[in-house]
């Protein structure tokens, strides 16, 4: 009977984490990311492009370069994970390397947020 129930424990506890893909979470991301900022943008927008453009994109950037260092790098990397103690690597989330490319790869996301964005307030 024991021997059932921990065999049912961790086969249980093998799938608890679902994944998503890279692509289906970057597209999800972005949106979410293009309407925040959007939202945010209608304030401080202003006729010309490239004010609302500067804006969007200051306002993403400061939010990413905030991830990277104080989640990311200071916070993230130095807590014991309560939350994630069953995850099969570890110590790939302890690498800066994983964050730094998030990084970049977010950088480019708020760009082509901002670009999008910005002609979006720039027409009403």
């Amino acid at each position: 009977m024991r021997h059932r129930l921990e065999f049912a424990l961790s086969r249980n506890t093998k799938n608890q984490f679902k994944t998503k893909g890279q692509f289906a979470t970057f597209i999800t991301n972005f949106l979410l990311f293009l309407t925040i900022l959007f939202v945010f943008g209608i304030f401080i927008r202003q006729r010309s492009f490239t004010h609302n453009f500067l804006s969007v994109l200051f306002l993403g950037q400061t939010l990413n370069v905030f991830d990277l260092i104080v989640i990311d790098l200071l916070w993230w990397r130095h807590t014991p994970r309560i939350r994630l103690s069953k995850v099969p690597q570890p110590d790939l989330y302890r690498n800066p390397r994983k964050h730094l490319h998030a990084f970049i790869k977010a950088f480019i996301m708020f760009l082509t947020i901002a670009l999008i964005d910005g002609y979006l307030l720039t027409l009403f």
